[in-house]
């Protein structure tokens, strides 16, 4: 997500299969925020954009799965 010119944020979309996942599902790979720029609602509207998106750009596909790191433990 850019704002004036500047990365604040960003989603990484994963299209592998995995046995976990229904086949053909996206995986929400990852979701930032940098820390600068939170609290000023740009969480909030990337996460309404995100839907929109991904019918546009993923139409083919109508699930998707948050997927974690079990490394990540503040992920949990």
């Amino acid at each position: 997500m850019l704002v004036d010119d500047a990365v604040v944020g960003f989603f990484v979309i994963d299209t592998a299969n995995y046995g976990f996942c229904s086949k053909g599902a996206l995986g929400l790979r990852a979701f930032f925020i940098d820390s600068r720029h939170q609290g000023k609602g740009y969480g909030k509207f990337s996460v309404a954009a995100l839907k929109p998106y991904l019918q546009q750009a993923y139409s083919q596909n109508s699930k998707i799965y948050l997927t974690v790191n079990c490394k990540n433990l503040s992920a949990y």
